[in-house]
């Protein structure tokens, strides 16, 4: 494998800075909206929050084109900086955090590096997601009636994340493909102190300490390969899992904070539900079931109040409008825009007479089937849920009991939601073998990672910590490994990271670019995968409806032809669909004798076009290049 494909061009490099760039700016933002004593860990967080909120409440609600929102965006950045800097009279606490960042950035080079080189691979980012980014880029504005209909399969999903897309893309002046991928891999980044101060706050360590390289490696490994549920094509894609996952643990780790504050003398109370407000604009922002997760978090929080005596339940109620105005108006915002522009183009669920009530059952089983070959996470999420449940009812465990429950409490719930929306929502086929459920549950393993984090800290002080302290050479050799292997194990695996790297996949993009530059506007394209599963029509797509040369792109019909297709059948369909230009993936013989194409080769893919007189030629071919099935891809 050549080297060169491993490594950032220039412009991936550039790219990258203008996301890290964005994101320090978010921070400041969010600095400086939350006021002098909150928890600066929290800053970009509530700068995601407050800056996508804001653009998607103005983009549903005004005209104002989101290239005047970016420009806003980066005017208010040193405007935010100097009040910031003017008004935090105390920054050593801010200097202290500012320096775990920027070791864990230096840390983390080798990973933002890979990323930088990637280019999207995976199903949905084709069906969806980049469409959702593309689309605001190119037309400055949500999909709405008047403009262009969308080519995502799902357009009224929140754009959260899209939007920073956008952000990045307008300071690049081009559209930047790997941006929502910049903001998963940095949003993780960005958790990796709190991770640290969960460690610390297990086992009582000054601030100080809590501060060095060993710690920000111990952050890093923490939100990744410790948190249980670090799967790549999740953290280094355009998925809203890992950003949804990641502001899981931040509003948890907040309304624990918030409830630990209540029962005490209510110092930081405002400053912290403020922080969990703004974060949570953001955290609504990112996929539609976010709310059932945001109100699972809210319930669980009512319950500690309703159970604690040291906690007013009216002082929370009272701090509880307050987090959840600013959330609810963007998404009642963002609902009012789905209603009047993209009703119907979201998953929903299936009227109740298609209901799998009678499969209910052995969904559940299937569930637990799928836990019992995920150990690591569902072994954690149990074990947190069973000690959070006791914690409630014997009224034991103290401030980490109240964290327990609320993992434990939203683990339970969202488990039942699941089954429900299984039964109620989803295929039969689908259904009954819960799909997705492992990638649903990735959502909450940083909410859990985060809350064993604590166990960790404890564990360490009791059992470690004393054999360390007196073996000084020990600790210094065990630190200096873990701080050289967080470096260097992602050059070791690049390949690991480089989920894209797929002969296939690039194939498929490279033909979709060249598609794009050469079938006719208002032609009609069809794919021919009769052996796929529908990734190459996505890609392709993909390809050629976004960067068509042309101002009206070609039309684009999937699925003509399947392995049970007769040919008949193809031919209605080509028919029906009005196509000119066929891109064939594979050479399969009953069709290409029945389209009278003797001479399609195998090896390779190729583009067929309608003559005049209705019979079909060969136009251009490309060879497959290091495989020879294009459908042995390894993952």
């Amino acid at each position: 494998m050549e080297l060169a494909q491993y490594l950032p061009s220039p412009v991936n490099v550039i790219h990258l800075a203008l996301a890290i760039f964005t994101v320090a700016g978010l921070a400041v933002i969010g600095g400086a909206l939350t006021g002098r004593k909150r928890d600066p860990s929290f800053d970009i967080f509530c700068g995601f929050g407050v800056v996508t909120g804001l653009m998607t409440v103005l983009g549903v609600l005004t005209n104002i084109p989101f290239s005047w929102m970016a420009i806003s965006f980066w005017i208010s950045v040193p405007l935010s900086l100097l009040l910031v800097w003017r008004r935090d009279t105390s920054p050593n606490g801010q200097s202290l955090q500012l320096g775990l960042i920027a070791k864990i950035l230096v840390l983390a080079l080798p990973i933002l590096i890979s990323v930088s080189a990637m280019q999207a691979s995976q199903w949905d980012e084709f069906s969806q997601w980049l469409f959702n980014s593309l689309y605001i880029w190119k037309f400055d504005s949500f999909p709405q009636a008047g403009l262009p209909r969308s080519p995502s399969v799902f357009p009224a999903y929140p754009h959260g994340n899209q939007l920073f897309s956008y952000l990045v893309s307008y300071a690049s002046g081009t559209f930047v493909e790997m941006g929502v991928a910049f903001a998963n891999i940095l949003l993780l980044l960005a958790l990796a102190p709190v991770y640290v101060s969960m460690i610390g706050f297990g086992c009582e360590t000054s601030i100080n300490q809590t501060k060095s390289w060993f710690a920000a490696a111990v952050g890093i490994l923490g939100v990744t390969i410790l948190s249980t549920t670090f799967v790549q094509k999740l953290v280094f894609t355009a998925y809203a899992d890992t950003a949804t996952g990641v502001l899981m643990g931040v509003l948890g780790i907040l309304l624990w904070r918030l409830l630990n504050d209540l029962s005490g003398k209510s110092i930081h109370a405002r400053s912290l539900a403020w922080q969990f407000a703004l974060a949570s604009m953001f955290f609504i922002n990112i996929k539609q079931t976010n709310l059932v997760l945001l109100g699972l978090m809210l319930l669980a929080g009512i319950a500690i109040a309703l159970r604690d005596n040291d906690i007013s339940l009216f002082k929370y109620l009272r701090y509880l409008l307050v987090m959840l105005a600013p959330p609810l108006i963007v998404y009642f915002s963002w609902r009012f825009h789905v209603s009047e522009n993209l009703s119907g183009r979201e998953f929903s669920l299936k009227s109740t007479d298609l209901w799998l009530i009678e499969e209910a059952f052995v969904i559940l089983a299937r569930m637990f089937l799928i836990a019992s070959k995920k150990g690591a996470y569902f072994g954690m999420m149990f074990a947190i849920s069973i000690a959070g449940f006791w914690c409630f009812i014997s009224g034991r465990g103290g401030s980490y009991g109240r964290l327990l429950f609320i993992s434990g409490a939203i683990f339970t719930g969202y488990w039942l939601f699941l089954w429900t929306m299984y039964i109620a929502a989803f295929t039969e086929y689908e259904g009954t073998r819960a799909a997705s459920f492992w990638r649903y549950n990735v959502q909450l393993g940083l909410l859990g990672a985060l809350t064993a984090a604590v166990t960790l800290g404890k564990l360490y002080k009791s059992w470690f910590s004393s054999h360390l302290v007196a073996r000084p050479f020990l600790r210094r050799g065990l630190s200096t490994l873990i701080i050289f292997g967080v470096f260097v194990a992602p050059l070791a695996f690049n390949h690991k990271i480089r989920i894209d790297i797929r002969p296939q996949i690039q194939h498929m993009r490279f033909v979709g670019k060249e598609l794009a530059r050469v079938i006719p506007s208002g032609s009609t394209l069809a794919v021919l995968d009769p052996r796929g599963q529908g990734l190459a029509d996505l890609i392709i797509k993909y390809e050629v409806l976004s960067f068509s040369r042309f101002a009206t792109p070609p039309k684009f019909a999937s699925w003509v032809g399947s392995v049970p297709s007769s040919l008949e059948s193809l031919k209605r369909r080509l028919k029906e669909f009005n196509v000119s230009h066929i891109w064939v993936h594979q050479k399969t013989d009953w069709y290409a004798a029945g389209l009278g194409l003797r001479g399609i080769r195998d090896g390779g893919s190729t583009l067929i076009s309608k003559s005049v007189d209705g019979t079909w030629r060969i136009e251009k071919f490309w060879p497959y290049l290091g495989y020879a099935d294009p459908y042995s891809l390894p993952d």
